[in-house]
C-alpha cells in the first residue's frame, strides 16, 4: 500500500502535489492537488498497467513542468512510460527495454540537455539503473551500486553524482 507523492511547479509558480497509489493494481489515474490538499484534477493514464511510479520535472515541450508516469512492474521486457502535462494532456510516450524485468521500478527526474529533464529508472531487483531521455528513449546505464534493497537513485547538487537510497528493512 501507500502513496507516492511528488511536488511540481504549477501555474504562477504555485506548487502542486501529484500523487498515485504505490501498490494498487486497479487505480489507473494520478491526482493533482493544491498545496492545501484540495483536488485539482484526476488524470487517467492510458497504455500503462498500474501500479505506477511517477516523477515530476521538465518533461514537457520547452521544459514545461510535467508528470512522467511509468509502470512500476513493467510489461514483459519493457517498462512503458508516458508524460502528461499538469492539465492532463498526453505529451509523449515510450518504453525502456530491459534484459530482464525484475521487481519494482522507481523513476526520478534529473537535469537533462537544455531546459528539459531526463529520467532515471531504477530496478533494484535487477541491480541496474539507467538514465533515459524520455523524448527519444535513449538509455544510458548508470555506474552506481544498486542492491536488491535499494530504493531509488537521485541526483546530487553537483549535477554529476547520484545517491542510492535504501529500502525499509
Amino acid at each position: 500500500g501507500g502513496v507516492q507523492v511528488e511536488v511540481a511547479g504549477g501555474a504562477n509558480g504555485e506548487p502542486v502535489i501529484v500523487a498515485t497509489p504505490i501498490g494498487d493494481a486497479v487505480v489507473r489515474t494520478f491526482r493533482v492537488f493544491t498545496p492545501h490538499g484540495n483536488l485539482v484534477r484526476e488524470v487517467p493514464v492510458e497504455g500503462i498497467e498500474p501500479p505506477f511510479s511517477i516523477a515530476t520535472g521538465a518533461f514537457g515541450p520547452d521544459g514545461a513542468e510535467a508528470v512522467l508516469v511509468a509502470s512500476r512492474i513493467g510489461e514483459g521486457d519493457d517498462i512503458p512510460y508516458t508524460a502528461y502535462s499538469l492539465q492532463g494532456e498526453r505529451l509523449l510516450a515510450g518504453a525502456l527495454s530491459v534484459e530482464e524485468m525484475a521487481g519494482p521500478v522507481t523513476v526520478t527526474a534529473v537535469p537533462g540537455v537544455g531546459a528539459q529533464d531526463d529520467a532515471v529508472f531504477t530496478l533494484p531487483a535487477a541491480g541496474m539503473a539507467a538514465r533515459v531521455d524520455p523524448r527519444t528513449g535513449e538509455a544510458t546505464p548508470l555506474a552506481v551500486g544498486i542492491g536488491r534493497r535499494s530504493g531509488g537513485v537521485y541526483p546530487l547538487a553537483d549535477g554529476r553524482s547520484f545517491a542510492v537510497t535504501g529500502a525499509d528493512p
